[in-house]
């Protein structure tokens, strides 16, 4: 997820967001078993439909029994069909 927002908002000279991003990923909580990620991401991906990457923050976000996964995907993109874990539009 770092990789997926941080790089952007530094590229963009954004630097609240920057700010934002620095602090949040410094406390934030890291899923470490990549095997394990990838395996329930494929699996979620060929039942659900998710995309790649969705499927992976979902299979991290379930595997470390998130309450929900905040996204600012729109409530008609893939990433909601999936049942693994909360899916929370940040806009809506």
């Amino acid at each position: 997820m770092r990789l997926e927002v941080l790089p952007k908002a530094i590229f963009s000279k954004q630097t609240d967001e920057t700010r934002f991003y620095e602090r949040f990923f410094a406390r934030a909580v890291v899923a470490r078993d990549l095997k394990a990620i990838f395996i329930l991401g494929e699996k979620e991906a060929a039942r659900s439909g998710v995309g790649p990457m969705d499927s992976l923050h979902i299979a991290a976000a379930h595997l470390l029994k998130a309450h929900q996964l905040v996204t600012t995907e729109k409530p008609s993109k893939s990433i909601h069909r999936s049942s693994l874990v909360k899916v929370v539009c940040l806009f809506s």
